[in-house]
């Protein structure tokens, strides 16, 4: 019987080594497919639950303006759908022929996607313009320019790439966190304005109403009369009731007065801190107009630079919130000094020299109108206002003059111009 070669030897006591190798690479190879499926799954059900959600998405019940949601950029395109019922097709279109074949988690990206998507049927359906234009625009890059991009890129670089288009689209979220905040905003201006416009409509009512009375109604000038003779506290037991009744519409009309400036002081302000978010909204925009670099690059002086602009954000709001807080406290500090006077007598004051105010403003007012005021001995005389109907009159009369004054001189040229002719 022939003895075994010394190769032969060898390679029998080197089988059993191969093959635990190989085994390990095989158990290897069988947790990677596994784990290549479980992403390919994964983003599989992540494309259909975005899908779901724009889908879910009603056009015809959106509280947004029926122009806004009918129009196009392009005017020439028989499409009756407006751009952002576009946007949502279109997304739509491109998620369900998608197909993704890396072996790469995609989840932080699509995590992404599916918050724009839920912020996008928000703005839709709550009317909120700013905010749906913000998601239009993220869905669009989103989709188009980055869930699309995933099989082209290097599985070396796939963390990068991931890891910093997660971020870039964190970052569109806060732009249309950011529009919301606007939009509501902006209503609130819109309301705020309203109300101020019907406070001062309502102030110019009770101006009204008040002078009509001290014209036209000889007791309640009396009552008016008697609170300007007698201004001290002492003086005021011997009011009667109408005087009374006036010192309460004085008291009232000090008050409108001072609420209607608070109001316009307040509506100011929000338009500045409107219009300052509006810039901070743009500022955010255009940071956002280009896709993030994802070429390899040292992460951690990424990392130090994104929060050292992310601090630098939160200085600069924070030297706003503390400017518009120090002017609120300023104003309510005035407003409290006003609440607390002398009591009695400075209300006293306060009526009498709004009193005062008013006549000398309706005086005011006719010295702009007329350069003299004729003399007389009543109360509205006194203080130099004539009665509407006498003032009336001296505006007809100063006209005729002025027309009488136009046909002579225009006689003068026509006699002139019949010399010319005759010589």
């Amino acid at each position: 019987m022939p003895k075994p070669s010394s190769s032969g030897t060898h390679q029998q006591s080197s089988n059993p080594m191969q093959a635990f190798f190989q085994r390990r690479k095989d158990r290897r190879a069988a947790k990677e497919d596994e784990r290549a499926k479980e992403a390919i799954n994964a983003a599989a059900k992540s494309e259909i639950d975005v899908i779901n959600v724009l889908s879910g998405i009603s056009f015809l019940h959106s509280k947004l303006p029926k122009a806004y949601l009918e129009h196009s950029s392009d005017p020439n395109d028989p499409d009756t759908r407006g751009d952002l019922e576009v946007a949502r097709d279109r997304a739509i279109h491109t998620l369900k022929r998608a197909t993704v074949t890396p072996k790469m988690d995609l989840s932080p990206i699509d995590g992404q996607l599916m918050e724009i998507a839920q912020r996008f049927k928000s703005a839709i359906e709550q009317g909120d313009l700013y905010a749906a234009y913000a998601a239009k625009g993220a869905l669009n890059v989103g989709v188009d320019k980055i869930r699309t991009r995933v099989n082209a890129v290097p599985a070396d670089n796939a963390d990068n790439f991931i890891k910093k288009s997660a971020d870039y689209l964190r970052d569109w979220c806060t732009l249309i966190d950011m529009c919301t905040a606007y939009d509501a905003e902006e209503r609130s201006v819109s309301e705020l304005t309203a109300t101020v416009i019907g406070q001062e409509e309502e102030f110019e009512e009770q101006t009204k109403n008040f002078r009509e009375k001290l014209e036209n109604d000889d007791t309640y000038k009396a009552a008016y009369a008697n609170i300007l003779e007698h201004q001290t506290s002492a003086d005021r037991l011997k009011w009667d009731r109408l005087s009374r009744e006036i010192f309460d519409e004085l008291i009232k009309r000090r008050v409108s007065k001072m609420n209607l400036a608070l109001s316009h002081s307040f509506l100011a302000q929000k338009k500045s801190v409107h219009i300052l978010n509006g810039g901070n909204m743009e500022n955010m925009r255009t940071k956002l107009s280009a896709l993030p670099d994802t070429t390899p690059v040292d992460l951690m002086n990424f990392y130090n630079k994104a929060m050292d602009e992310f601090a630098g954000d939160l200085a600069a709001m924070d030297v706003q919130i503390s400017e518009s807080m120090k002017a609120l406290s300023d104003f309510e500090g005035r407003l409290k000094q006003l609440e607390l006077g002398d009591g009695n007598q400075a209300l006293m004051e306060t009526a009498s020299e709004q009193a005062e105010a008013v006549l000398k403003e309706w005086k005011q007012e006719q010295k702009d109108r007329l350069t003299a005021a004729q003399p007389g001995g009543s109360l509205m005389e006194e203080f130099g206002i004539s009665y509407e109907k006498e003032f009336e009159a001296q505006l007809q009369e100063l006209q005729a003059q002025r027309e009488k004054q136009e046909q002579r001189e225009q006689e003068i040229l026509r006699q002139q111009d019949r010399q010319i002719q005759y010589n």
